[in-house]
């Protein structure tokens, strides 16, 4: 699973309302960062999170 995919991924899970699926996806950021990211994976899926969360509560759900 490449960044790109988890990225779209996290995209469609938030339009579903889906914040498990969204978390589940976040972890797999251990596996796509390089050694060097390591120190920046808790500011990543911080971001990431926030993120999401944004998406989520924003999206226009329907009723």
């Amino acid at each position: 699973m490449s960044m790109n995919d988890v990225i779209d991924q996290i995209a469609i899970a938030a339009e579903h309302d889906s914040r498990p699926s969204c978390l589940w996806l976040i972890s797999k950021f251990d596996n796509l960062l390089l050694p060097e990211e390591k120190n920046r994976k808790t500011f990543l899926q911080n971001e990431l999170a926030n993120s999401i969360n944004t998406l989520v509560l924003d999206y226009p759900h329907p009723d």
